[in-house]
């Protein structure tokens, strides 16, 4: 059986105690947690805010739209980019063996 990997966090001086099944994620939790940090400083210098909710707040509308963002570009790789890299691919194997 695997053994998870117990990451602790400390995000805005608080502390935060994941798990992670693998190494691989144990890196992306460890990186996801500077990013956040990170914005929340950027924010605090950068942006008016009454307290440390609207930052978490601001914090998520950027990850929130940063991942919807990806969302779209991935279909649109899916949807219209894959299908015309497959014809091309078609058209050189065609002109290769003729």
């Amino acid at each position: 059986m695997k053994k998870n990997i117990v990451v602790n966090l400390h995000i805005n001086n608080r502390p935060y105690r994941l798990k992670a099944s693998s190494t691989e994620e144990e890196s992306f939790i460890r990186r996801a947690a500077v990013e956040v940090e990170n914005l929340i400083d950027y924010y605090s210098k950068n942006a008016r805010h009454d307290d440390m909710q609207d930052l978490l707040a601001m914090t998520a509308i950027h990850f929130a739209s940063k991942s919807l963002k990806t969302e779209e570009e991935n279909l649109f790789i899916t949807n219209e980019l894959s299908p015309k890299i497959k014809d091309l691919e078609k058209l050189v194997d065609q002109s290769l063996t003729a």
